[in-house]
């Protein structure tokens, strides 16, 4: 008896073991994409905070988030079967699983569900684990010989001329309409939601200017995409230990922490500043000059998407014939 049940706690512990394997596996996938998506920005990949200013590249982006576990788990698979670790493989086909519940995850907690286009989210990972399921038994299950390339499986690699040619058809008839739209009444909700909030501590100049106004918001907007709810949290602890010096709701760079009502005072100073910098008085160059100031060129974009979205909601427009 005693022997068994040593049996059944060792293979529960096993068991246990490569479940926890799994969830790690898809946490680093998880931090994998974003970072790939990071580095390839320029071919078309949309991250959480670019996606208030992009709505096309739907090909890259699919490609990238339906392929990317498969290859991933058969990375893991060919280290293990090296580190002859091979009872570990059949846990890889709940890799893509985990990865999917966290990054679910991370979206309902820090807000970010309605900036999702949830048709295409739940496409793009039921059509990932499909895949991951069709790696991992044609070939992950098999042994390293049914992994590596040659002649003997080529049918696997077919798949990936199949999903290319997918990839130019996305590209070349998605429609944009819908998505906009819900970015749209998600960047409108999180506007006037911050309006009602925080627009008592603003200064006259801004109360009186609509363009500085919204420009005060979109700034907001678009540090609140960029910092989670999560990272605000553990904000203080990292600020004290020096891994970062921009705090408050608008991420101003100070010697001391920051408030949300302290960064709302100092961002405006910034932004009067930056201001009257601008060569000429229309919206687009206000924008531009205090972006420069405020975070670097390339916050330009995505602030500047913002404001005109705010300014010109698309629900206000009819869908193109």
């Amino acid at each position: 008896m005693n022997s068994e049940l040593v049996s059944f706690v060792d293979k529960w512990q096993t068991l246990m073991g490569g479940y926890v394997i799994s969830a790690l596996l898809g946490l680093l996938l998880l931090f994998l994409i974003n970072k790939l998506g990071e580095k390839s920005k320029g071919y078309g990949y949309i991250n959480v905070s670019d996606i208030v200013g992009q709505v096309n590249n739907l090909g890259f982006n699919f490609f990238l988030r339906v392929m990317t576990p498969a290859v991933f788990i058969s990375a893991v698979a060919i280290g293990l079967y090296y580190l002859h670790l091979d009872y570990l493989v059949k846990y890889l086909l709940w890799v893509n699983v985990f990865y999917f519940l966290l990054q679910t995850t991370f979206i309902l907690l820090n807000r970010y569900w309605g900036f999702v286009n949830k048709q295409l989210y739940f496409t793009s990972h039921i059509i990932s684990i499909l895949i991951s399921i069709f790696f991992y038994k044609a070939a992950l299950v098999k042994g390293l010989s049914y992994i590596l390339p040659d002649a003997g499986n080529f049918r696997t690699e077919i798949w990936f001329v199949v999903l290319i040619y997918f990839y130019n058809i996305l590209n070349t008839v998605h429609s944009s309409y819908d998505f906009m739209l819900k970015r749209s009444t998600a960047l409108t909700r999180k506007y006037r939601e911050y309006e009602a909030r925080y627009s008592r501590y603003l200064r006259k100049e801004f109360l009186d200017d609509e363009v500085l106004y919204k420009i005060f918001f979109s700034i907001m907007i678009m540090e609140d995409l960029n910092r989670t709810r999560l990272f605000r949290f553990a904000e203080k602890i990292l600020f004290r230990i020096g891994l970062i010096k921009t705090t408050g709701i608008m991420q101003v760079k100070s010697e001391y922490y920051l408030s949300n009502e302290e960064s709302i005072s100092l961002a405006q100073e910034i932004i009067l500043t930056a201001s009257g910098k601008s060569s000429s008085r229309d919206a687009d160059s206000i924008i531009r000059t205090v972006c420069i100031d405020y975070n670097g060129y390339k916050y330009y974009d995505q602030v500047n998407s913002i404001y005109h979205e705010i300014s010109f909601p698309t629900d206000k427009y009819p869908r193109a014939k």
